[in-house]
């Protein structure tokens, strides 16, 4: 009933504000930042607005994963096909920018919502679209570049997300010199931000974006690659290959072949029965390493160097990225949530993937609890099979 009413209340406020600049919501929501380039160029708009086609539609088609049963979860069967929508860099003068999230509002007061999603909401559940008010207004002089993003702050979508938007201005020849200020999201490691100096960015044009900002650009550039957060494609991944290539040598020297990556240290998805898994897992050779203590480039060295990897879904196995050419991976999940982010991009690097629900009762086929942050249980027989599935068994020397 709040809720509702809110919303009433909310719809009053945009009909009687003079805009969000000042106070309310935006006035109106584009779902297809295409389709209102379209109609913005048959007008005689006051603004100048740029779109650029960099990566072509394209359709991505994946094999089945492995997994115990002859029949897959239907989590992924609903996937084995995705039409990938192109990605672009989209130039606006005037445009403003919201929050630690990067959202998107036109000078004519527009949510850009495609390019502008909060991860796990609704478009009308968007923050920009549920405040009274919007942060004071401040204004940027000059050409000002949109890297921040909605789940930026993790390392998944940093290097998935974020970083791939840096190939396309290079694909769009765009001169980083002429750039006044680039928007990052906050939070990152100083080696995260070493990338970004690597990659031609440097510290003094950077602006990291946080709840409270509200930002108006002479000029707004925002490249975007829709297909990025869940269905990474080729592209993407031989940009961050060629990006952390140093890190990838390094890879070949003497690292461990059989990964168990821990999450003992996170906030979610812990695995309940670790010690035992843990101890299974070192008779075959496997060590248990926790990446949140590890720097990236040594992450990358580890994920390279490895044979097999196994581990509970989480950002740590976006390295799955660097892998060598015969590398496996199991990886674990709780009946309650089944993310195929990481099945799609080990189809794209080559890397045999195969995943493991642990112990609960199995959702029926389209009614998916997406329980995020759900524990699990592994049956340590169950992952003892699929690994003899994978024909994976003690080394020699191995106690």
């Amino acid at each position: 009933m709040m809720r509702f009413m809110r919303k009433i209340l909310l719809g009053l406020v945009k009909m009687l504000s003079p805009g969000s600049k000042y106070w309310g919501p935006p006035k109106r929501v584009c779902l297809s930042t295409y389709r209102w380039f379209l109609d913005q160029r048959k007008s005689t708009g006051a603004f100048k607005i740029r779109y650029e086609e960099v990566i072509p539609e394209h359709t991505l088609e994946r094999a089945l994963p492995i997994g115990l049963e002859d029949s897959v979860d239907w989590r992924f069967e609903k996937n084995l096909r995705r039409e990938i929508p192109p990605a672009f860099l989209l130039t606006i003068e005037n445009a403003r920018v919201v929050g630690s999230s990067g959202a998107i509002l036109t000078d004519r007061d527009e949510l850009l919502a495609d390019i502008s999603k909060e991860l796990g909401k609704p478009v009308d559940q968007h923050s920009v679209l549920t405040r009274w008010k919007l942060p004071p207004l401040k204004k940027l002089e000059g050409k000002v570049v949109v890297f921040a993003t909605s789940g930026g702050h993790n390392y998944y979508h940093w290097l998935l997300d974020v970083l791939p938007r840096f190939y396309l201005l290079r694909c769009g020849r765009v001169d980083l010199s002429k750039i006044s200020f680039f928007l990052i999201n906050e939070g990152y490691r100083q080696e995260q931000k070493q990338v970004f100096e690597q990659l031609g960015i440097p510290t003094d044009r950077i602006i990291e974006c946080c709840p409270k900002n509200h930002w108006q650009a002479r000029e707004l550039m925002i490249p975007f690659a829709p297909a990025s957060r869940n269905n990474p494609t080729s592209w993407i991944c031989h940009f961050l290959r060629d990006i952390f290539a140093s890190s990838i040598e390094k890879g070949k020297q003497d690292y461990p072949k059989r990964l168990y990556i821990s999450r003992s240290n996170a906030k979610k998805r812990h695995v309940l029965n670790e010690e035992k898994l843990i101890i299974f897992l070192r008779s075959l050779g496997f060590e248990t390493v926790d990446l949140e203590n590890i720097l990236i480039h040594d992450q990358i060295a580890l994920f390279r160097s490895a044979e097999i990897i196994v581990g509970a879904h989480g950002a740590g196995l976006s390295n799955l990225v660097f892998c060598g050419p015969q590398a496996q991976v199991i990886e674990l999940f709780s009946p309650a949530y089944v993310n195929g982010c990481y099945w799609a991009l080990a189809e794209q690097v080559g890397v045999r993937y195969a995943y493991l629900l642990g112990e609960g009762q199995r959702p029926v086929c389209g009614d998916d609890p997406h329980r995020v942050g759900e524990d699990m249980m592994i049956r340590i027989d169950d992952l003892a099979c699929l690994l003899r599935k994978m024909k994976v068994t003690r080394q020699e020397g191995v106690l």
